[in-house]
């Protein structure tokens, strides 16, 4: 019987048993013959590695009449591969704003390709007009001062649009995407636009002055001064317009690991929203008019040469309400990153072109109109009498409300690529036909002109010429503080890096 050498038999003993027994085969990919929304989410939610043997459009998956966005759970590891030899696309097919992924775990594909996403920021609510001020309260006795009308509320601001992040595919933090032979096209970030500030509230009219005491008789002698008119309240100031929303990555943004290898990227978009308008402040309220003049009945009765009793002067209108001032519109948004926005802790790109990408900041709104303030009120009447009353002065009406400044344009960082923190890994990328441009800003509002004055009270007349008093003198125009907005910086560059 032939026996092994010990040294042989040795070695065996020794030797580890990956070496001695045969190395498992790799498991096959699962096959997927269906290309359709709901085999494509069950291989999502599942893990594991996939052949699509089908080809043509996977469209979104539909959940109460909308379109939603694929996604890969959380710990889930997935891997995708068009093996078909043709060309399979996953697109948005109704054009909403619907993101085409949304990866919190870990997501390879391969020949796949990616069209028609948009994610859309959404517009920002509008400000709250102001409450209007309520009309003082008129003087309810002989000679009595109407109340002044308070002042109007002021408008609420107009919120900011939101941001938006990645239209074909969003990468949250701790999660990791990796495309290979892709193409990624048509897709689109769009931040929401910024509300409009609400409307200052009107001023409240002043009261009325009531009239003076009328006496009946010679013995009763003269009647008494009309009381004055209350002053009108001050308007309220407008409310802010809200900023336009950023938009990140036309098709990817990416918080968590990007690999990109062997792709293209072509007529993607990020575009930032536009900012809200602010509208204009609440117009002072008017002067409440003086009261009448007070008389003596039995003057009244007799023809000229009267009794000699004077009749009472006129009440002065309450001078107007100043105007509220116009607030500031709101600003655009930044655009950053036409194709791919990161701010990750890993990125890396090999051999990826990029064609035709832009980028597009969102542009200010014009800053509101000022408004004048409130009207004098006017002075009330003489009595008659011998001499007659003198009519009351007119008041002054209410200053102008400041003008609103302009917002200022956003800016357009990365016609391509946009990253922030970690320095990015990139290698043979190509670039043509991109483009970007800064938001504008726009104009600050007129300034507002002055409101004549309220007009005087006229004497009787009884024995003489009638004579009128002195009008109020204008308020003063509304100070032009409001600003011209800024227009947003933009750069050539295919590549920021912040």
């Amino acid at each position: 019987m032939n026996r092994l050498p010990r040294q042989l038999l040795s070695l065996i003993g020794l030797a580890p048993a990956s070496l001695l027994l045969p190395t498992p085969a790799a498991a096959a990919p699962t096959p997927i013959t269906s290309c359709d929304a709901s085999t494509l989410q069950k291989a999502l939610n599942a893990g594991g590695d996939y052949s699509f043997q089908c080809s043509g459009d996977i469209a979104l998956r539909q959940s109460g009449g909308k379109q939603v966005a694929f996604s890969v759970p959380k710990g889930v590891v997935v891997s995708l591969s068009n093996d078909s030899g043709q060309v399979l696309r996953i697109r948005n097919t109704l054009g909403d704003c619907t993101r085409l992924f949304t990866v919190s775990g870990t997501l390879s594909m391969t020949r796949i390709d990616l069209s028609g996403g948009k994610a859309c920021g959404a517009n920002g609510a509008n400000g709250v007009d102001g409450a209007a001020g309520s009309k003082g309260a008129d003087g309810l006795a002989d000679g009595d001062g109407g109340a002044p009308g308070s002042a109007g509320g002021a408008g609420t601001a107009g919120k900011s649009g939101a941001a938006a992040c990645g239209g074909a595919v969003l990468v949250n933090a701790d999660a990791a995407l990796t495309l290979q032979s892709a193409l990624l096209s048509s897709n689109l970030a769009r931040g929401g636009n910024g509300g409009i500030g609400g409307l200052g509230g009107r001023g409240g009219i002043g009261g009325s002055g009531h009239a003076g005491r009328f006496t009946q008789t010679a013995d009763e002698g003269p009647g008494t001064a009309g009381g004055p008119g209350g002053a009108g309240g001050a308007g309220g100031k407008s409310g802010a317009g809200g900023n336009g929303g950023a938009a990140r990555g036309g098709a990817i943004c990416n918080h968590g690991t990007l690999t990109v290898r062997d792709s293209r990227f072509n007529g993607n978009s990020a575009q930032g929203g536009s900012g809200g308008n602010s509208q204009y402040g609440g117009f002072g309220g008017a002067g409440g008019g003086g009261g009448n003049g007070g008389s003596n009945a039995a003057e009244g009765a007799k023809a000229c040469p009267s009794l000699g009793i004077p009749g009472s002067d006129g009440g002065q209108g309450g001078t107007g309400g100043k105007a509220g001032s116009s607030s500031k519109s709101g600003d655009g948004g930044s655009a950053f990153g036409g194709a791919i926005f990161s701010d990750g802790p890993a990125f890396t790109a090999s051999n990826v072109s990029f064609t035709n990408n832009t980028l597009y900041a969102g542009s200010g709104s014009n800053g509101p109109n000022a408004v004048r303030g409130g009207i004098g009120g006017a002075g009330g009447n003489g009595g008659a009498g011998e001499p007659d009353g003198a009519g009351g002065v007119g008041s002054k009406s209410g200053a102008g409300g400041a003008n609103g400044s302009g917002g200022n344009g956003g800016s357009a960082f990365g016609r391509a690529i946009a990253t922030v923190g970690a320095a990015p890994d990139l290698a043979g990328l190509s670039f043509s036909g991109s483009d970007s441009t800064a938001g504008r800003g726009y104009a600050a509002g007129p300034t507002a002109s002055a409101n004549a004055g309220g007009s005087g009270g006229s004497s009787y007349g009884k024995c003489t010429a009638p004579v009128r008093a002195a009008d109020g003198s204008a308020g003063a125009a509304g100070p032009a503080s409001g600003k011209n907005g800024v227009a947003g910086s933009t750069s050539a560059v295919e590549i920021d890096m912040r």
